[in-house]
């Protein structure tokens, strides 16, 4: 699941490659392996984007994208009225209760996104088809 800071490095990313024409093969093939390393790791695979940023043909487009996405981040106040070391936990639990369990958290629409232009054969184009959509899922 995206915090918010990988959030922001994944549409960062993203809309800068919508600002792209073409890639140069090498540089799109990189991409596609981390789109495949996202679609098998999920999360895992922002550093790799990070890495790719710096490239010089995406650095200042993605910086870019990166500045207006932060600017318009909202500080939203936190509720003063919940006290954590104040909540009534439960001191019986049900005998049948089960202590362990795996649930499959299903991925953030901008991650969907993400591996449908990083596995595209032309990311750029992808991309651009999408922009809106991004921006839309960044807020």
């Amino acid at each position: 699941m995206l915090d918010a800071l990988d959030k922001i490095t994944l549409g960062a990313f993203l809309i800068a490659l919508s600002e792209l024409n073409a890639l140069p093969t090498p540089l799109q093939q990189k991409i596609n392996d981390v789109g495949q390393k996202y679609a098998q790791q999920g999360d895992a695979a922002i550093s790799d984007l990070e890495k790719l940023a710096e490239n010089n043909l995406i650095k200042a487009l993605y910086e870019q994208a990166r500045r207006n996405i932060q600017g318009r981040y909202e500080t939203k106040e936190l509720n003063r009225y919940y006290d954590p070391d104040n909540q009534v936990q439960p001191t019986v639990t049900h005998p049948d209760a089960i202590d362990n369990i795996v649930v499959t958290i299903p991925l953030d629409p901008l991650e969907i996104l993400a591996i449908k232009i990083l596995i595209s054969a032309d990311s750029c184009i992808e991309a651009k088809r999408y922009k809106r959509e991004i921006e839309n899922l960044l807020g």
